[in-house]
C-alpha cells in the first residue's frame, strides 16, 4: 500500500475519530485516517475558493474505516474506502455548498512521480533564446528542446503555474518595448490567452487556487501595479495596488495560500538600489502586510522557489547593474516570520532571475541566470550538480509540470 505523501512528496496527514472540516486556506493534499466508523470530512465554504484552480487530493490512509466526503452543507459527495484517493475539483462557487466534480482512484493505480514529473524552462534575454522551451528529465539527467513559444517574452515576464500548466504574463516584445502578451504552456502546446491589462516587464508573482497575482512593472511610476489573472475564466481584474513601488522582485506561494514577495527595486535608473523588504499578500482579502526583511543583503533580479511550505530566495544583485552579484540562498518561514541562511548556490553568483522551480517529490532546481547554463538541485540544505542547461541564453525562467496531473 502506498501513501499519498510517498507519491506527492508530502501532505497534510492526520488521524481523527470525529468529524472535521478542511480549511479554505490550508493544504490541498490530505492523507486522512478515520480511527472510528461514521466520520465525515467536509470541504470548505466554496465561496472562499476559486473555480478551476488546483484540485483537492484526499486519501483515506486508514486500513479499516471508510469516511464520507461532504460539501459545506453536509451533502455527500463521495465515500472513500481505505486506500482510495478522491480528486476533487470545484466547478461552481456561487453558494457555500458549491458544485464539485470528483474522481476516485486507488493508490496502486497512481504512477510513481519520477515517470513524468519534469522541470520546464522558457525564455531568456537573447533574441533566439527568448522563444525557447526546454524540459529537464531528472531520471536521465538530460535536457530536451520543446515547442518554442509563438510570442516573445523577454525582459523579465512573470511566470506562474497551476494544475501542471505554465503561464507567462507580459515581458518585453523586443528592443526594450513592453508587451501585453499572455500565454499558456500546457506541455507541449502553447495557447495565446487574453492580454494583460497593462503593458510591462520586470514583473513577478505567483498562483494560488487558479488565480495568478502579477505585481509591478518596469515603467516608473507604475511599479505599484497589481493585476489578477483567473486561469479558469481567462480574464483579468485589477487588484489592490502595492503599498510600495517595486519591480525585479520575486515571489512564492507558501502552504498557507499567501504569496510572499521579497527584494526588488523602487527607484528608476541604471543603478537602481535594491531593497530588503518582505511582503505578504493574502489573495482572499487582497491585503498586503510587511514582514521581516531579507537577511544581510538587499537584492533584486533573484530567483525564488517553494519547498516544504517555505519560500526561498536564490542569488540576485544588490543594484540593477553595478551592484554585487550574490550566491546567497535564504529560506523564509511564514509561521515564525523568520529568515534562515542556507547552503549557497554551488554554481557561483548569478543574477537576471535564475529559473527556479520545485518538483513535487520535494526537490528544487535552479538554472540559468546571466550567462549561466549550470543546473543544480536542492534538498535538505544541499546542492547537487546536474547536467548543464542546453541553451546558452540568460534568465531562463522555470515553471513545472507537477505529478498531481498524473491522477487526472
Amino acid at each position: 500500500m502506498g501513501t499519498l505523501s510517498e507519491f506527492l512528496g508530502g501532505s497534510g496527514e492526520l488521524s481523527t475519530a470525529v468529524d472535521i472540516t478542511l480549511g479554505a486556506r490550508g493544504k490541498r493534499v490530505y492523507a486522512i485516517e478515520a480511527t472510528a466508523a461514521g466520520v465525515d470530512v467536509a470541504l470548505p465554504d466554496a465561496r472562499l475558493l476559486n473555480t478551476g484552480g488546483p484540485h483537492f487530493y484526499i486519501q483515506n490512509s486508514g486500513a479499516t474505516n471508510s469516511f464520507d466526503l461532504n460539501d459545506d452543507g453536509g451533502t455527500l459527495i463521495v465515500a472513500l474506502a481505505p486506500d482510495e484517493i478522491g480528486e476533487v475539483l470545484l466547478l461552481n462557487n456561487s453558494t457555500a455548498d458549491g458544485e464539485w466534480r470528483v474522481k476516485v482512484e486507488n493508490t496502486a493505480s497512481i504512477p510513481v512521480p519520477a515517470v513524468n514529473d519534469f522541470f520546464h524552462t522558457h525564455g531568456g534575454t537573447d533574441t533566439t533564446v527568448d522563444f525557447e522551451v526546454y524540459k529537464y528529465d531528472h531520471v536521465g539527467d538530460s535536457w530536451a528542446a520543446q515547442t518554442a513559444a509563438t510570442i516573445r517574452h523577454a525582459g523579465a515576464p512573470c511566470s506562474t503555474a497551476a494544475g501542471g500548466v505554465g503561464y507567462v504574463h507580459g515581458g518585453s516584445v523586443g528592443s526594450g518595448a513592453d508587451g501585453l502578451e499572455n500565454d499558456k504552456y500546457d506541455p507541449d502546446v502553447w495557447t495565446v490567452l487574453t492580454d494583460c491589462t497593462t503593458v510591462g516587464q520586470s514583473r513577478f508573482g505567483a498562483n494560488v487556487d487558479g488565480l495568478s497575482d502579477v505585481y509591478g512593472r518596469n515603467a516608473d511610476p507604475n511599479a505599484t501595479n497589481h493585476e489578477q489573472y483567473d486561469t479558469g475564466a481567462d480574464s483579468w481584474a485589477s487588484g489592490t495596488a502595492l503599498t510600495q513601488k517595486n519591480r525585479h522582485a520575486n515571489a512564492g506561494a507558501a502552504d498557507d495560500d499567501s504569496i510572499y514577495y521579497f527584494g526588488g527595486v523602487e527607484s528608476f535608473g541604471v543603478n537602481w538600489t535594491a531593497v530588503q523588504r518582505t511582503v505578504e499578500h493574502e489573495p482572499v482579502g487582497d491585503s498586503f502586510t510587511n514582514k521581516t526583511n531579507l537577511p544581510t543583503d538587499a537584492r533584486s533580479e533573484h530567483g525564488a522557489f517553494v519547498l516544504g511550505g517555505k519560500v526561498y530566495s536564490i542569488c540576485g544583485k544588490t543594484k540593477h547593474l553595478a551592484g554585487t552579484i550574490l550566491d546567497r540562498v535564504d529560506e523564509y518561514d511564514h509561521v515564525g516570520d523568520s529568515w534562515t541562511s542556507r547552503a549557497a548556490y554551488t554554481h557561483g553568483t548569478t543574477w537576471q532571475g535564475p529559473g527556479a522551480s520545485t518538483r513535487s517529490a520535494g526537490v528544487a532546481y535552479a538554472t540559468g541566470g546571466e550567462s549561466n547554463t549550470d543546473l543544480g538541485s536542492y534538498t535538505v540544505d544541499t546542492w547537487t550538480d546536474l547536467a548543464a542547461h542546453a541553451a546558452s541564453g540568460s534568465s531562463h525562467r522555470g515553471f513545472q509540470k507537477t505529478c498531481l496531473s498524473l491522477i487526472v
